[in-house]
C-alpha cells in the first residue's frame, strides 16, 4: 500500500439543498499506524443516504480506494470501494442509520503511488433546498411549478415565494406530502384570473424546501406568447456565465434574474463584453432572501446585441464572508418579434473546457443555435464534436477560434449539421468557455446551457401527455450524453401522478449520445440501428388514456448529463432543461 499525502481544498459551487454539502472534508496527515491510510470523520447527517468520492488529479501516480466506517475501529466497516467510476477513483453510496450518526472515512492508496486527494461528501440534510430565480404573476401568465419525488419513501415540502420588493415571503403551500415515486405541483398563476396561490403582482423567486428527502421542480412560464422554464437547481456558486444576452429594444426582451439564499445582503456584479472584447460592469445589491436582477433592455450602459456575461457575487458585509457561498443565476428571454422565447439556469462553473449539447436538430421546421462566449483575456481554441442518433451518418466536426471576450454564434447550417437528424454535440476548449444551444421550433423557442457536468442520477418534475395528440400536439424527448469511454446503460423512470411507473432502458455508447422520443409509438419513425431502448413500450404513456402527468427519473451506473424537452402545442410552447441531479456531480473535464 502506498503512504497517502493529504491536502485540503474547498469546493465551489456548493449545492445548496445541503449547505454545507457536496463539500471538501479536510483531510489529515496519516497518523504512524495509517501510513497508508487517512481517517476523517464525516458530517453528521439527518438521515437518507450518503454519497462519498475520493477523487485525484489528472496525472496523478495515486490510486486510491475508500472505506466507511461507523466506529472508530478497522472492523466497523459499513462499505468500501476500489473501483470507483469515470473521473472518480473511488465511490459509494450507502444508507445513513439516522440522525446523529457519526461515520469515518478511510482513504487508501493502492501500490506505491502517493499524491494528494480530494473527499466529497454529500449528505442528506435536514432541509432540502432548491430554487428558481425568475416568477411573475398577471393577468396574462400561466406559470405553475411542477415536483417529482425520486425516493421510495414520503416527503413534505412547502413552497415559498420571496419578492424582490415589499413583504419579502410568501409559502403558498405549507408542508404538503409527496408520495413515493410520484409528480405533484402548484399552480401559481392562470390567465384571466386571480392567482389560485394568492400571489401578488411582482416578481418573486420561487424556494421549494423539503424534509425527508430531496424533491425535483421544474419551472413552466407561458407570457409573451412563450413559454420559458427549466429545472430548478440546488446548486449555489460565486460565479456563473451566460452565453447570450441580448439587448435589442423593441425586439427581444431579456432579464438576468438573481436569487441570494443567504440570510446577509449580497453585492453582485454582471460583466458584459462589447464588440471589441471590452468589459462593462453592472453592479446589483441583493438583499438577504430576496430575488433581484438585470431589465437588459433598461442598462443603457450594456452592449446593443448580443453578447456573453459573467456574473459574480460577494457578501456586502466582510464578516459574512465565512458563510457566503453563492447565489442563483438565471435568464429569461423574449422575442417579440417571432412570438417565442426561452428560460434556463446559468452555468455555475462560470466556464468549463469541456461539455455537451444533448440534442439539436435543423430541418425547414427547426432552427438552431450555438452559442459560445469566451470571458478570458485571451482567445479560445474551440473543437467541436457532432453524433447524430437516428442514423449511422458521419460525425461533424468544426474547429472554432473565439477571440478574448468576444461570442461566436453558430447557425445549424454554418455547422453544417444534415437536416431533420438530431445529433449531440460535445466541446473541448483550450480554455474554461460557457455555451449554450438555443432551438426554435413548433412556434416557440427552447434552450438550456451546455452540460458541464455529470452525474449518476438526474429527476425532471415536469412531463405531460395527452395520449390522443402524442406525437401531434405534444412532444416530449429524452437526451442523453455519457462522457466515459465506456458504454453505460440509462434506465429512465416514468413516475405518474397516480402512483404507478415504467421504466424505459437504452444503452448510450461511449462519449456518445441517445435519446428516447415518449410521444412515439414503436417503429412509427424508428429506423434500424435507432437508440431506442431494446424494452421501449408504447403503451407506457400512449395506452393510458386522457391526460398523463408525469416526471422522469434518469440513473446510470457511471455519470451521464440528461436533458428533457418538453412542447405543448395546446398552450402553444415549450422548453428544455437539464433536470437536477441526485447525488454528486463531476465536471465533464475530469471524465473525459
Amino acid at each position: 500500500m502506498a503512504a497517502v499525502a493529504a491536502t485540503s481544498i474547498s469546493t465551489t459551487p456548493a449545492r445548496s439543498s445541503s449547505i454545507p454539502s457536496a463539500q471538501t472534508a479536510p483531510s489529515t496527515a496519516s497518523s504512524p499506524r495509517a501510513a497508508n491510510a487517512t481517517s476523517t470523520p464525516s458530517p453528521r447527517p439527518s438521515g437518507g443516504d450518503i454519497y462519498v468520492q475520493i477523487i485525484t488529479a489528472s496525472g496523478s501516480l495515486l490510486d486510491a480506494t475508500v472505506t466507511i466506517l461507523d466506529a472508530a475501529t478497522e472492523t466497523a466497516v459499513v462499505t468500501t470501494d476500489a473501483t470507483g467510476i469515470p473521473g472518480v477513483d473511488a465511490d459509494v453510496r450507502f444508507e445513513s442509520a439516522g440522525a446523529g450518526t457519526q461515520y469515518w472515512v478511510i482513504v487508501d492508496g493502492i501500490g506505491t503511488g502517493v499524491g494528494s486527494y480530494t473527499i466529497k461528501i454529500d449528505a442528506e440534510p435536514e432541509l432540502f433546498r432548491t430554487f428558481y430565480p425568475a416568477g411573475f404573476t398577471g393577468p396574462t401568465i400561466n406559470e405553475f411549478v411542477s415536483l417529482a419525488n425520486p425516493n421510495d419513501f414520503e416527503v413534505t415540502y412547502s413552497v415559498i415565494l420571496r419578492y424582490e420588493t415589499g413583504d419579502r415571503d410568501q409559502t403558498i403551500v405549507t408542508n404538503a406530502t409527496l408520495a413515493a415515486g410520484s409528480r405533484g405541483g402548484v399552480t401559481i398563476s392562470v390567465a384571466g384570473s386571480d392567482s389560485p396561490s394568492g400571489a401578488r403582482i411582482a416578481p418573486y423567486a420561487i424556494e421549494v424546501q423539503s424534509t425527508g428527502g430531496p424533491i425535483g421542480a421544474a419551472m413552466g412560464h407561458f407570457d409573451f406568447g412563450s413559454t420559458t422554464g427549466d429545472a430548478f437547481t440546488d446548486i449555489i456558486s460565486p460565479a456563473w456565465s451566460l452565453a447570450r444576452v441580448e439587448r435589442s429594444s423593441g425586439n427581444v426582451n431579456d432579464f438576468v434574474l438573481y436569487y441570494n439564499p443567504h440570510d446577509f445582503d449580497v453585492n453582485v456584479t454582471l460583466t458584459a463584453y462589447n464588440a471589441a472584447g471590452n468589459p462593462v460592469e453592472v453592479n446589483t445589491v441583493v438583499g438577504a432572501l430576496r430575488r433581484g436582477g438585470l431589465n437588459i433592455d433598461q442598462v443603457a450602459a450594456l452592449p446593443v446585441g448580443v453578447f456573453g456575461a459573467v456574473i459574480t457575487a460577494e457578501p456586502v458585509s466582510s464578516a459574512n464572508a465565512g458563510e457566503f457561498q453563492g447565489i442563483v443565476v438565471g435568464q429569461s428571454h423574449f422575442d417579440l418579434v417571432n412570438e417565442s422565447g426561452f428560460g434556463l439556469i446559468a452555468d455555475p462553473l462560470g466556464g468549463a473546457t469541456n461539455g455537451a449539447i444533448p440534442s439539436l436538430v435543423r430541418s425547414d421546421a427547426a432552427s438552431t443555435e450555438v452559442v459560445l462566449f469566451n470571458p478570458n483575456p485571451f482567445s479560445a481554441n474551440v473543437e467541436l464534436r457532432g453524433e447524430y442518433v437516428r442514423a449511422a451518418l458521419p460525425d461533424l466536426a468544426r474547429n472554432v477560434n473565439i477571440p478574448a471576450g468576444g461570442t461566436v454564434r453558430l447557425t445549424g447550417a454554418d455547422l453544417g449539421m444534415i437536416d431533420s437528424q438530431p445529433l449531440g454535440l460535445r466541446y473541448s476548449s483550450n480554455y474554461p468557455i460557457t455555451v449554450m444551444g438555443n432551438q426554435s421550433q413548433f412556434g416557440d423557442a427552447d434552450a438550456s446551457s451546455a452540460s458541464t457536468q455529470a452525474g449518476t442520477g438526474w429527476f425532471f418534475g415536469a412531463a405531460f401527455i395527452n395520449s390522443a395528440l402524442a406525437g401531434e400536439s405534444y412532444f416530449e424527448t429524452v437526451a442523453i450524453y455519457n462522457p466515459a469511454d465506456a458504454g453505460t446503460q440509462v434506465s429512465v423512470q416514468l413516475l405518474f401522478v397516480d402512483g404507478s411507473s415504467e421504466t424505459l432502458r437504452v444503452n448510450v455508447d461511449a462519449n456518445g449520445f441517445a435519446e428516447i422520443r415518449l410521444h412515439e409509438t414503436l417503429g412509427s419513425d424508428f429506423s434500424s440501428g435507432t437508440n431506442r431502448p431494446d424494452n421501449f413500450d408504447p403503451n407506457a404513456v400512449l395506452g393510458r388514456p386522457g391526460l398523463n402527468f408525469f416526471s422522469l427519473f434518469a440513473s446510470s451506473a457511471t455519470p451521464i448529463s440528461v436533458s428533457f424537452t418538453h412542447y405543448d402545442l395546446f398552450l402553444q410552447g415549450g422548453w428544455t432543461n437539464s433536470g437536477a441531479a441526485l447525488g454528486l456531480l463531476n465536471p465533464i473535464s475530469t471524465i473525459v
